[in-house]
């Protein structure tokens, strides 16, 4: 059962992708350790960020919340039912409840399809209206994303990115889900467009009460519009609390270094930032212990040897570091 009544709750998720392996016959056959073993929930009406570096895991996690892939192991939990558990007819059911938003609205835009063609879809498919009706539901949609009704002859290749994404954003929430995954929403966009959109995010959430697990690479862009963050680091979720919490009382060594390298307007000199050390470790043959410790600046010989627990900060915020304590003083800038 979800925790706190949480609309969605994760448990021990996983998920491993056969890796190529040059052995001889094949013999020990290697995975990559996309997500491994994660655990967090989203209340209802809250906008939970899931933030880190390429490659990390944050989007196979969007895709295994709404089933899109299938896990290794683990559960979701949404609206009291594990996703994992449904057969095919009760999950596409389920979806109307659920929808996610791409990073490229291009690539999320069938480019042959006329944009009433795609938006009129999911009402089809999902039995929503009469066929009559479909024409002002239209209407009223992209007017609720700042569009006019003219755009629905047009092809996708038609628009700027910001107006593709307005479109995308009108389909995502065409059934009034209670649920959107939001994967890298702005990061393909200007800089100007990019606050137009997350403001319209945040209009949209207080109009239909909207939950949204926002995954993005930018601390800065998930200060905008989350609640809750939690940062995640080759596969693992390492720290995770209020936003106020991360941005100004982190306590572990990676988050201290996002901060670090997030750029102020500030022309001035800075002294020395938190520079990480090394690459990103291969998800393949993960690191033994903590997983960041090859790259961390105050890791010692425990934390190669075993994996961190999660430390207690507050009762919203933990750290999944052996130095917490130590990590939380580290200079930022």
């Amino acid at each position: 059962m979800a925790e706190n009544n949480a609309l969605l709750q994760v448990n021990q998720l996983k998920k491993y992708f056969p890796a190529d392996s040059h052995l001889l016959f094949g013999r020990g056959k290697e995975f990559v350790h996309a997500v491994d073993d994660i655990n967090f929930s989203i209340q209802g009406g809250e906008v939970f960020g899931l933030v880190g570096e390429s490659g990390c895991g944050k989007s196979t996690t969007g895709r295994l919340v709404l089933r899109l892939i299938e896990p290794t192991s683990g559960e979701v939990i949404f609206d009291l039912e594990n996703l994992f558990s449904l057969d095919r007819e009760s999950l596409r059911r389920k979806r109307r409840s659920m929808q996610i938003i791409f990073q490229d609205p291009y690539s999320s835009l069938n480019p042959r399809l006329r944009i009433r063609t795609t938006l009129a879809e999911p009402f089809i498919v999902h039995h929503i209206c009469k066929k009559t009706e479909i024409e002002e539901r239209l209407r009223v949609l992209l007017e609720t994303v700042g569009l006019e009704p003219d755009v629905l002859d047009r092809f996708p290749h038609e628009f700027s990115g910001g107006q593709r994404q307005r479109i995308a954003i009108a389909r995502a929430i065409a059934l009034k889900p209670k649920f959107i995954v939001a994967d890298e929403p702005v990061s393909s966009l200007d800089v100007s467009v990019q606050a137009q959109i997350l403001n319209l995010l945040a209009d949209l959430r207080d109009q239909f009460q909207l939950t949204f697990l926002f995954i993005s690479h930018s601390l800065p862009v998930v200060a905008h519009l989350c609640d809750r963050i939690a940062v995640m680091y080759l596969g693992k979720i390492v720290e995770e609390g209020t936003t106020e919490e991360v941005f100004t009382r982190s306590a572990h060594p990676y988050t201290r270094a996002l901060l670090s390298a997030v750029p102020e307007p500030d022309p001035k000199p800075k002294s020395s930032r938190l520079v990480l050390r090394g690459e990103i470790p291969s998800a393949v043959k993960v690191p033994s212990g903590c997983r960041f410790h090859p790259r961390c600046p105050i890791a010692d010989a425990a934390c190669a040897a075993g994996e961190p627990p999660r430390e207690t900060i507050s009762a919203t915020h933990w750290s999944a570091c052996f130095k917490f304590k130590d990590a939380a003083q580290l200079a930022i800038k």
